[in-house]
């Protein structure tokens, strides 16, 4: 009777000490998972959001003065921005980009742009992933932009205008209001 309850007891405790092993690891997997996940809808949504900005600007740039588009983007992130404009060493002249904010380096995807902020600017030290796309017909060189700290995430309706009167190239200008983004083409 004794060997039988020895060798139970055994049993339980070695099937125990398997079972926090495989708990262990399950949880470490489980927050990879989750975080790759994470990273992944974030990029989506970057891409998204910035292809419905880039497909807008080219439609009311081909349509001429006095066009408009206007639609909704969504954002889960808190802290995001556009810009418009070359940002030395990550975009060039004439493009449009879209930075949200990452926790680390470490999980930007290799096909965004990452860059870390500046002392003297909001969140000195943050890391922030972007996506650019060029903009034909558009000539913008010094970054203009707007940025939601804290308070990007819902819906937010884009107003898309072309008052560039004067043929050629077009500047962007961007300027918010609330939930509301106004991107303007006007003449240079």
């Amino acid at each position: 009777m004794r060997n039988e309850a020895q060798i139970t007891i055994e049993t339980v405790i070695l099937i125990g000490f398997f079972l926090l092993v495989l708990v262990g690891v399950t949880i470490t997997l489980n927050f990879n998972v989750s975080s790759a996940g994470r990273d992944a809808s974030r990029a989506l949504e970057m891409r998204s959001n910035l292809d419905a900005i880039v497909s807008a600007i080219e439609a009311v740039q081909a349509l001429g003065p006095g066009a408009e588009r206007t639609f909704w983007i969504v954002s889960n992130q808190k802290t995001w921005g556009i810009v418009a404009g070359e940002i030395p060493g990550y975009t060039q002249k004439g493009s449009i980009s879209y930075w949200v904010r990452w926790e680390s380096r470490h999980g930007v995807p290799d096909e965004l742009l990452s860059a870390t902020v500046v002392a003297g600017t909001p969140l000195p030290g943050a890391t922030y992933a972007g996506l650019a796309r060029m903009v034909e017909g558009t000539n913008t060189s010094t970054p203009v932009g707007i940025g939601y700290v804290g308070t990007g995430q819902g819906r937010f309706k884009v107003v898309v205008l072309n008052n560039n009167t004067g043929g050629g190239n077009a500047t962007l200008s961007i300027s918010s209001s609330g939930r509301l983004i106004t991107i303007t083409l006007e003449v240079p």
